[in-house]
């Protein structure tokens, strides 16, 4: 279960998931184990530490690494940009 819970990484927080999908993330651990209801919280909570690793995890590898060269390369484009400028 903890490797797909079915949220898009595109939401910027766990709170901006819609509660349909929260619903169909109980439905499912619901279908495959014998959880009480008093349980969702508890698996709500999970799946939303999972998602925001994840979510970490792709950044750390994906993101952080070619970000950094991105930025440095866009910060010295608008120098240049902007010594051009004054020197005309």
């Amino acid at each position: 279960m903890q490797s797909y819970i079915g949220v898009p990484i595109w939401r910027p927080t766990w709170k901006q998931v819609p509660r349909d999908r929260k619903n169909k993330i109980w439905q499912c651990v619901e279908m495959a184990f014998e959880e009480p209801l008093e349980a969702r919280k508890l698996v709500l909570a999970s799946a939303s530490q999972k998602w925001r690793e994840f979510k970490s995890k792709l950044t750390t590898h994906y993101i952080i690494p070619f970000n950094t060269s991105t930025v440095l390369l866009l910060q010295y484009r608008r120098h240049s940009e902007q010594r051009i400028k004054t020197l005309n």
